[in-house]
């Protein structure tokens, strides 16, 4: 099968590549740096590299001829941003994620596979935990957005009948992740007591998440790829939660070294808690995710050590 991976040089999206091309996939990429990182230069030569915006036209012309799927994992803001952002949420991912739907359309692209917010799109839960049958009311300007994508998708299968399937993925952590967004606190984490710096917390600690490490994540998109046919909407996650306290519990027991912890005022986009319901993932396309929080954290930190980012 031939495959576009948007944003398929980032954190998740590297991976996603790398488990595609281990699958025997041949891999088409559209993302925004100039070449491909150095994590992937060991595979260069089986991959076709576009550089530019997944909802530019010229290049969507040119990287899908041939493709039977396309994964749509790049997005240009993160959960954390708020005010002032809402208008670029949907002029940057909305607008170029439809141009990218409509050109699918127009190559007869048999799969869209969209990676959502399982994190975000949820909003304040009535029950843990979540399943795909949840409510969908978010609380963040990214949240909304991934639910909206989700709901153009639903609209383009009514009337255009495209296949897709969603994956609402929790928290995803391990080696590849940017650092400097400040996104994502087990690495996030990491690399400030690798800086001997003091941990920063939102809160009080008390904020639950589901934290998958980025490999299950990837694998769990190739089960949807070579699994599912017509429409689909799968959480995939853990399965288990972790307060923010524990993450820093977790780390010192992994890790072995003191550090100090700075607890700040608490935001009003966090969800106090989310844990999602993987049953669906599980019975329908054989997820099940391998790598338990302690050896996650573990590679994660083997991984930022290598990265020359002490200072």
């Amino acid at each position: 099968m031939k495959v576009l991976v948007t944003g398929g040089t980032g954190f998740i999206g590297s991976f996603v590549v790398e488990a595609l091309l281990n699958d025997n996939h041949e891999v088409v990429i559209i993302a925004n740096s100039r070449q491909l990182p150095d994590y992937l230069q060991s595979v260069a030569n089986r991959i076709t590299y576009f550089q530019g915006d997944f909802g530019e036209t010229d290049v969507l012309e040119k990287a899908l001829p041939g493709c039977n799927a396309v994964i749509h994992l790049a997005w240009s803001t993160v959960p954390k941003q708020t005010k002032g952002v809402t208008a670029y949420e949907f002029s940057s991912n909305i607008n170029s994620s439809i141009i990218l739907i409509e050109k699918c359309i127009d190559f007869a692209i048999d799969k869209f596979i969209f990676i959502s917010s399982g994190g975000t799109v949820y909003g304040l839960p009535d029950h843990i935990p979540v399943t795909e049958l949840h409510g969908t009311n978010p609380i963040s300007n990214y949240g909304l957005g991934k639910l909206t994508m989700e709901k153009l998708l639903h609209l383009y299968h009514y009337t255009h009948h495209i296949n897709y399937t969603v994956l609402r993925v929790s928290n995803a952590y391990g080696e590849r992740q940017n650092l400097y967004k400040n996104q994502g606190v087990i690495g996030v984490w990491l690399k400030s007591i690798l800086q001997h710096k003091k941990i920063e917390i939102w809160g009080d600690g008390s904020v639950v998440r589901d934290y998958v490490y980025v490999m299950d994540v990837a694998a769990a998109v190739i089960s949807a790829l070579n699994l599912i046919k017509g429409t689909a909407v799968y959480n995939i996650g853990a399965g288990k939660g972790y307060s923010l306290n524990e993450i820093i519990t977790a780390i010192s027991n992994t890790i072995g070294i003191s550090f100090e912890v700075n607890y700040k005022p608490s935001r009003n986009f966090d969800v106090p808690i989310n844990i999602l319901s993987i049953t669906k993932a599980k019975t329908e396309i054989g997820y099940h995710p391998t790598i338990d929080l302690s050896e996650g954290i573990s590679r994660t930190w083997k991984w930022i050590g290598e990265q020359n980012i002490y200072k």
